[in-house]
């Protein structure tokens, strides 16, 4: 498709165009299109990064755990003890899918986004996925969070999903410290 664009421009334009400025252009507007996604363990960062980026950025943040309260008009947790991981799941799915159809966001995720190998396809294709570490020791069990509500559940969380944030992501943001830094 750059070989067509390219040969388009240059015959409406009348003037050739270099392959290096194809390579600008072409950068320049996956930059502007692609969507940044979080995914990472509960309590990792995730939504609090997607806002600050967002302000730093003036990309538009989604955060897909308030997606998910906002379609079901239940928190998570009272959904998930309803109707169990399974139809949590499948909403997730398709919000991730929803969030995914749109460009130039910076998108967080759920922490067992990832448990789902389409999920991970999904993410991969919409952008630059970005693994919000935080070490296991500082991560906060929360009785709101279904899965977490215990340090036990967090580890046993960690154990079963610490591969799959490594073979999802492209990249890997060490988030020990403040969002500042």
């Amino acid at each position: 498709t750059e070989l067509l664009a390219r040969a388009a421009a240059e015959r409406f334009l009348d003037v050739p165009i270099s392959e290096e400025r194809v390579a600008e252009i072409t950068a320049d507007m996956e930059k502007k299109t692609h969507n940044l996604l979080l995914i990472g363990m509960p309590g990792c960062g995730k939504s609090t990064l997607a806002r600050q980026l967002a302000k730093l950025s003036g990309r538009p943040a989604v955060d897909l755990d308030q997606n998910i309260v906002e379609r079901t008009g239940m928190p998570i947790r009272t959904f998930f003890d309803r109707y169990g991981e399974t139809a949590f799941r499948e909403v997730e799915a398709e919000i991730l899918a929803e969030a995914c159809s749109g460009s130039g966001q910076i998108i967080a995720t759920g922490g067992g986004v990832v448990k789902s190998q389409e999920n991970i396809e999904r993410l991969r294709q919409s952008g630059g996925v970005f693994f919000v570490h935080r070490d296991l020791n500082q991560l906060q069990a929360d009785e709101s969070r279904p899965l977490s509500r215990s340090q036990s559940d967090l580890q046993r969380l960690y154990r079963e999903r610490i591969a799959l944030y490594h073979q999802a992501a492209d990249f890997h943001i060490s988030n020990n410290t403040t969002v500042q830094q």
